[in-house]
């Protein structure tokens, strides 16, 4: 049996919530069924416990690197904090045109990447959840 709407007469598929015409919700009478109601069915059935959660800094988990992975990034860090200060210091030059003085601009580029440095570490190597 083809249903149709009650504001603009057009046929309606079944099992619609909505005219596909004029965009009126459709209501139809309701049925007597020994079913639950939908969202009781939708609802997860076993009960998820989250007494046993394990946060690791060597094992892998779903958003973190293991220990060789955290290792790798570590090197990365540190290897950038060393060729960046050549960089750096060639970047003013090439884009200001300015030669910075070489032991003040050694100690504020030793500042300024050892604390973005220890920030980037302590994002590698904290705790995450592996189950």
């Amino acid at each position: 049996m083809t249903s149709v709407c009650s504001a603009c007469g057009s046929s309606l598929q079944p099992d619609a919530a909505w005219c596909g015409r004029c965009l009126t919700p459709i209501t139809r009478p309701a049925e007597a069924t020994d079913r639950p109601p939908m969202w009781l069915e939708t609802q997860r059935r076993e009960r998820v416990s989250f007494d046993h959660v394990v946060y690791s800094r060597w094992r892998p988990g779903p958003t973190s690197f293991g220990a060789l992975g955290r290792t790798v990034m570590t090197l990365l860090v540190l290897l950038g904090s060393i060729v960046g200060y050549p960089l750096t210091r060639g970047a003013l030059v090439a884009f200001v045109g300015v030669d910075a003085p070489g032991r003040p601009f050694l100690v504020g580029y030793a500042i300024v990447a050892s604390v973005v440095s220890l920030y980037l570490l302590v994002q590698i190597w904290k705790r995450a959840r592996v189950a």
